[in-house]
């Protein structure tokens, strides 16, 4: 008789229900010289993710000459290593001009850090902003 089973010193089956990861919000409205955070995501200890992560703004008051808005995805390796920014997208001045991001398939390890953020330079400008993250979380 021969007996099937897991290779190596894993003594549990791998995950066959991992959990969805959902996370998103809408930001009103943003004013000039302002950020945050729309939305964030940090995976558990003994987890690991693949996520996508997207982010949109629309300008709904003009922006001032030189004054720029951003939105962006970040990434912060598990310790609170070095910040690294995976999409960033900048725009500036006219009234309902619009930008968005997505980042695909983004692999994270057990304590990483992912955010969609938004900020607006000083000035007049203000810009509605919306993000999210999803993706599924498993098993190390």
């Amino acid at each position: 008789m021969q007996l099937f089973g897991p290779s190596g010193i894993r003594a549990f089956p791998t995950d066959r229900g991992p959990t969805t990861v959902a996370n998103g919000a809408a930001i009103g409205t943003l004013g000039g010289g302002l950020g945050s955070t729309v939305a964030t995501y940090t995976v558990p200890l003994a987890r690991r993710a693949i996520v996508v992560a997207h982010g949109f703004f629309v300008v709904s008051t003009a922006l001032a000459v030189g004054q720029a808005a951003d939105i962006q995805v970040r990434v912060t390796p598990s310790g609170g290593g070095i910040q690294t920014t995976a999409f960033d997208r900048r725009i500036g001045s006219a009234l309902d001009q619009r930008a968005a991001v997505a980042v695909e398939l983004i692999q994270l390890r057990p304590g990483d850090l992912v955010e969609v953020r938004a900020e607006l330079t000083a000035g007049v400008g203000v810009i509605t902003t919306t993000g999210g993250i999803q993706g599924v979380e498993y098993d190390v």
